[in-house]
């Protein structure tokens, strides 16, 4: 009935108006397709709807009814039913996976689902421009009030300067070379966004929750990761007081491996994880160690990547939540023209369409006075812009104020610049 009562509303209003907005389609109407098809197939030729004598010419057996009810109301049950219509498939596929695998079940019902949730939400309003400008300002206040940080700190005040800070719809990708501590500053941004009272999640592919804990405690408390790590050189108290307090935290900080999950992670599972844990950001360590929902037997590892890139950068949209990934550079990643220059974004390993799909690429390289940053892409401010900070990974601590670039020539005068190329090998 409400098909019909739809059908009628449009008729007597002789225009497309409200599907257009709404995003009706003909997928709307099971009962009274081929009406639907025939009144819009008959605008878009003639630009008007058809009349009463039209339809009845095609359709003999047309009710005409007058409907009193306002678009709100037939809108929203048009989309109940269209999305009933679009759920009892998905309910029967997923039962029948559950015969065989019902873990395979719960991730396609809850990637479904989650796609379904988007329907409901898309809204086809264009906006006016000229009536939205006392938005825009407010947003332009909130700006000011934050100064500048629009997402979440990423713990380095010029960074920050450059970046906004970390975004909803941000994929990070932090480009090293082999054994530059690319695992370490991913977690140094996850604990960063903690302090601020984020909940993290974080996929661990290679290191152990034993591992990863012991760092999270180095660069939340500074104690030295060699003395954590080998149970001497770390004050026993200082430590038994600060695991203590850590556990009145309200704040978590999840970590899973593929222990965990039986197996690699997928971004289907971790749409799952995602609505089980609620985070407000996301660290996966690395892409290189997760498995493709779309694989195909002898698929290239460039393409796994790259459909990987995609799934993520959809979901840092579908969730407004920013996810962080280390990527390695491959074995051309050394510059050219300098030996002390991070790596160029044609050195991510294996795919260039993870770089396409990537919102920012920050490309990094250890120096003995830390690490020198570049912000290879940045597709919501500066890039290309050299960063240097002090960095003592045994301890966690940076330095918040790059050191200068005068700093830096002091430095290589003073210590050759053999020396002050050759870096500092991470444990």
């Amino acid at each position: 009935m409400i098909e019909l009562q739809f059908i009628n509303k449009l008729l007597e209003e002789d225009n497309l108006n409200t599907i257009t907005k709404n995003s009706v389609d003909e997928t709307y109407f099971v009962v009274y397709n081929k009406e639907y098809k025939f009144i819009t197939d008959h605008y878009s030729e003639y630009h008007n709807l058809p009349n009463r004598e039209t339809m009845i010419e095609q359709f003999e057996d047309f009710d005409f009814v007058t409907v009193t009810e306002t678009w709100k109301y037939l809108l929203s049950r048009i989309k109940e039913q269209n999305l009933f219509n679009k759920v009892v498939p998905i309910i029967k596929k997923s039962a029948q996976l559950a015969e065989t695998n019902s873990y395979d079940s719960v991730e396609y019902f809850k990637s479904e689902a989650h796609n379904l949730l988007g329907f409901l939400k898309h809204n086809n309003e264009v906006e006016d421009l000229t009536k939205t400008g006392k938005n825009r300002f407010d947003k332009f206040k909130h700006i000011q009030s934050v100064e500048g940080i629009l997402g979440i700190s990423t713990g380095l005040e010029e960074l920050d300067s450059l970046t906004h800070g970390w975004l909803g719809e941000d994929l990070v990708l932090l480009l090293a070379r082999t054994n530059e501590g690319k695992s370490w500053l991913l977690q140094y941004f996850l604990v960063q966004a903690w302090k601020q009272g984020k909940t993290v999640l974080m996929y661990s592919g290679e290191m152990s929750k034993g591992v990863v804990g012991y760092r999270f405690d180095t660069l939340n408390e500074h104690f030295s990761n060699r003395g954590l790590m080998r149970g001497d050189n770390v004050e026993e108290e200082h430590y038994e007081n600060y695991a203590e307090n850590l556990g009145t935290s309200e704040i978590p900080f999840y970590v899973f491996t593929p222990r965990d999950i039986a197996g690699n992670l997928t971004p289907k599972r971790l749409k799952i994880l995602m609505d089980l844990y609620k985070p407000d950001i996301v660290g996966l360590d690395q892409i290189t160690l997760m498995n493709d929902d779309s694989y195909a037997r002898g698929q290239h590892k460039r393409i796994t990547l790259g459909n990987i890139a995609k799934d993520l950068t959809i979901i840092s949209e579908e969730y407004d939540i920013p996810i962080l990934t280390p990527m390695q550079a491959n074995r051309l990643g050394k510059s050219s023209t300098e030996e002390d220059m991070p790596p160029e974004i044609e050195h991510v390993a294996e795919s260039d369409e993870v770089a396409q799909h990537s919102t920012r690429i920050l490309s990094f390289i250890q120096i003995p006075v830390g690490i020198k940053m570049i912000l290879r892409k940045n597709r919501f401010g500066e890039k290309d812009k050299s960063l240097i900070y002090s960095w003592d990974i045994d301890t966690g601590v940076f330095t918040d104020s790059p050191i200068s670039s005068q700093s830096q020539e002091d430095i290589k005068v003073n210590m050759g610049e053999e020396e002050y190329l050759k870096g500092e090998e991470v444990f």
